[in-house]
């Protein structure tokens, strides 16, 4: 196909048309920051003169710069300062170690997510004196004593005490993939670790064995379960919000700034950022359609909307900060996701994610299945199963999709043969077992838990799947190294597990690609349901229009991506949000609060855009 070229990475930041006064709102780098939040201290009228502030934190922040500034700022106004770090009060680490031995198994990539909270890893008795010491601190500096500050800092600072016992409560946030950069550089590390316990599969080399989600394990089970539970605590407690993803410069907002920004981009589209990783059988459709740099070496994945791992960008006047996806979802709510996506299943997350599959010039995807809600609950401890599709977006000639097996296949032969593939290394012809059809632009196939699939080479996939990401368990993949030069994890007796072998050619000619089928139409366009399954929680359909087509979230959110035409521009008609344009192959988040809104063909050329719901 022909490939749009108006692409520019800039295009994936959203730019707000705030009301507040950023002025006043917003700081930027360390001093203002610190002064910003000493400025009650500084002009203090309690009678007692002291105060407690909590600087709360996500990993990988880097205190020194900070702290720096405020001894700095304390000492001009005459205050005295005490400083607690939080890491004082943890258990040991070998206590910790103990507690989390059920939940990390012997496995390089495989846990259960932690059922625990963050007080868990805290020590009982020293977590009962710093309580008593800030709900007390008042009364012990005394009257006469001067403006003097107890500062508690570290992951939990804001949710040690009633928040009447602090005088503001600052958070600190960061994206997984800044601390992950962070963590290969040794500055951050998991709760209660006094170095970095955890590591990239290939910790002697850059390039990465797995993609970028793969590579904390100790992270992902437990301390992104338990970090990312206690910042929802924190979003309705802090008053300031510290964007620290930038080692030098981080930005702060106010918690009326803040509030502000997310109460407008509630009612306007809203764009992830994208993040790209290669791999082993990666291609150079994105590389080529997303200007990625020349010296990538390929580009297997790119991550459009995995909500854990996801961030999105917003320009306020000038201005760039970047907050994780999670943070939009803990404060849109309902508003977000609408009444389906707010079901209790998805524990709170945003459910459906959306990725690309790049295999054009590229090569054959690792055969592989996933497992159900039953097994991924008793398992890994996770909340839903993890259903995937794809659709085609683009397609090179003799291109294909594995999917189930064939009719004749003997599965105990084919078992077998899987089995000493890896463990004698000794390879086989997939072909003549696994199912595969051919591939054109357009097609859609879904693929419920427990099916044998991947992608053949030569095909640019659009994955639209289940929020859950994590498990996919591998059959085959050709005895073929990873980057760092290892053969990549064969997990085959958990993919033989979820495994539904039924499901062969004619099973899933019949039922996984569904003949589209239109659903409403008007002048100049029409819209068709192209997948959806009793089994599966989303629905996908195409609307495809000569210049514009008009929409209604009903109360439930959309996800938008142009797969044909330059870029759309999608016009909110009944909230007072900003009109926000997508480029082609690119995602746009409609919140299920914004109502009626009209899709416009930017440049007026014809246009095809996947549309993504919940199904009812």
């Amino acid at each position: 196909m022909k490939l749009p070229k108006s692409y520019k990475p800039s295009d994936m930041i959203n730019r707000p048309n705030l009301s507040v006064d950023l002025n006043a709102n917003l700081w930027k780098g360390f001093p203002q920051i610190s002064e910003a939040i000493l400025s009650p201290i500084r002009n203090a009228s309690n009678s007692n003169g002291a105060s407690v502030i909590a600087i709360d934190s996500h990993l990988g922040f880097t205190w020194d710069p900070l702290l720096q500034e405020i001894r700095k700022e304390v000492t001009e106004c005459g205050a005295k300062l005490e400083v607690v770090d939080l890491t004082s009060v943890l258990k040991t680490a070998s206590s910790i170690e103990k507690m989390l031995k059920p939940y990390l198994p012997e496995d390089p990539v495989f846990g259960k997510i932690f059922e625990g909270g963050l007080w868990d890893f805290f020590d009982k008795r020293k977590l009962a004196s710093l309580q008593k010491k800030i709900e007390t601190f008042g009364e012990r500096w005394g009257e006469g004593r001067g403006r003097n500050l107890l500062l508690v800092h570290g992951p939990g600072a804001g949710g040690l005490v009633d928040k009447k016992f602090y005088r503001s409560i600052v958070y600190v946030d960061l994206c997984r993939e800044e601390i992950l950069k962070r963590l290969k550089l040794g500055h951050a590390y998991p709760l209660g670790a006094s170095k970095p316990e955890v590591q990239a599969p290939s910790k002697d080399s850059d390039k990465p064995a797995l993609p970028a989600y793969f590579s904390t394990r100790r992270l992902y089970y437990v301390d992104y379960a338990v970090l990312d539970s206690h910042r929802k605590s924190m979003l309705k407690k802090m008053d300031f919000y510290v964007d620290g993803n930038d080692l030098d410069t981080p930005k702060m907002l106010s918690k009326k700034a803040f509030r502000n920004l997310f109460n407008r981009l509630m009612a306007s589209p809203i764009k992830p950022k994208p993040y790209y990783d290669p791999g082993p059988w990666g291609g150079e459709w994105l590389k080529k359609v997303r200007k990625l740099p020349k010296d990538m070496i390929n580009c297997a994945w790119s991550y459009d909307l995995i909500e854990p791992e996801t961030s999105f960008e917003a320009d306020l006047e000038g201005t760039i900060l970047e907050f994780p996806f999670p943070v939009l979802t803990a404060f849109g709510g309902k508003k977000l996701l609408g009444k389906l996506g707010s079901k209790k299943k998805y524990a709170g997350q945003f459910p459906i994610r959306i990725n690309y599959d790049d295999s054009y010039h590229g090569d054959d995807m690792a055969l592989q299945s996933h497992p159900d809600d039953a097994y991924i609950g008793n398992h890994f401890n996770e909340p839903f199963r993890q259903d995937e599709s794809y659709y085609l977006v683009d397609t090179a000639p003799g291109s294909k999709v594995y999917l189930g097996l064939k009719e004749e296949t003997d599965y105990a032969e084919f078992r077998r043969l899987v089995e000493r593939a890896e463990k004698d290394l000794i390879p086989f012809d997939h072909n003549q077992y696994v199912n595969s059809i051919p591939s054109q632009p357009g097609d859609l196939f879904l693929i419920p838990a427990g099916t044998i699939h991947g992608s053949g080479k030569g095909n640019t996939v659009l994955e639209i799947s289940a929020t859950t990401y994590r498990y996919t368990l591998h059959f085959y993949d050709y005895l073929r190294p990873g980057l760092d030069g290892n053969l990549r994890a064969i997990h085959s007796k958990e993919a033989f597990d979820v495994l539904d072998e039924t499901r062969r050619t004619d099973w899933v000619l019949k039922n996984l690609k569904q003949k589209p089928r239109k659903v409403r139409g008007g002048k100049g366009w029409d819209e068709f349901l192209i997948g959806k399954r009793d089994d599966m929680f989303f629905e996908v359909r195409r609307l495809e229009f000569l210049t514009k087509v008009e929409e209604d979230t009903a109360g439930e959110f959309h996800l938008l991506i142009p797969v044909v035409g330059e870029r759309i521009t999608i016009e909110p008609r009944d909230s007072e949000g900003d009109p926000v344009e997508v480029p082609f192959s690119c995602l746009g988040v409609v919140p299920a609060s914004m109502g009626r809104y009209r899709i416009r063909s930017t440049h007026g050329d014809p246009c095809q855009v996947v549309k993504v719901i919940m199904a009812t």
